[in-house]
């Protein structure tokens, strides 16, 4: 503002260098300021009613410089809203990109580890199925070496379980096969 001051009160001939120094310095710092569209365009306004008021003041303008400086005024601040525009466009479309992303980011993870979970575990019993039971063994294989200790495994089958299971339907036999994982010892990592 003091050097849009200075502009305004030199002596006729300097007026327009320091004019157009001022709208070089604002072009400056509203670039490097990175200000929002909305807060330069603020700026801008108040900025040009201070100039047209300051040569409002001076007795000797006239139509011809009240035209010429804000032609050249408002030619430079449409450059400064556009770049101010762009620079906000710019800013929020990186914000987006990178919320989207880890939000894509975290379902993928969720999704990895429901697939996983899909893969390892029956789905008629909700116990571990052929692979999650290698997974299961290798990992108690391994803590038992490393600890030194033994390893058991048990193995059960349900007596005439396909003739129970065809007597009284494939959902009776579920609930069996529940029932009897329920009052099983888990000594160990098992689900």
């Amino acid at each position: 503002m003091g050097l849009l001051a200075t502009a305004l009160y030199q002596p006729n001939p300097m007026r327009d260098k320091y004019f157009h120094a001022f709208i070089l310095a604002e072009m400056f710092v509203f670039i490097l300021s990175r200000l929002l569209f909305w807060k330069a365009l603020t700026v801008g306004i108040i900025t040009y009613i201070i100039l047209i008021s300051g040569l409002m003041l001076d007795a000797s303008t006239t139509a011809y410089i009240y035209l010429s400086h804000s032609y050249i005024y408002i030619s430079g601040f449409i450059i400064l809203a556009f770049a101010a525009y762009s620079s906000e466009k710019s800013i929020r479309t990186n914000f987006l990109q990178s919320f989207l992303l880890h939000h894509e980011k975290n379902e993928l993870h969720k999704s990895k580890d429901y697939l996983e979970k899909l893969s390892n575990i029956d789905e008629l019993t909700g116990v571990a199925n052929y692979r999650g039971f290698h997974n299961i063994l290798g990992a108690e294989w391994n803590r038992a070496l490393r600890n030194n200790n033994n390893i058991s495994l048990l193995f059960v089958d349900i007596d005439y379980f396909k003739a129970y299971n065809d007597r009284y339907g494939h959902e009776a036999g579920r609930t069996t096969h529940r029932s009897g994982l329920e009052t099983a010892p888990r000594p160990s990592a098992l689900p």
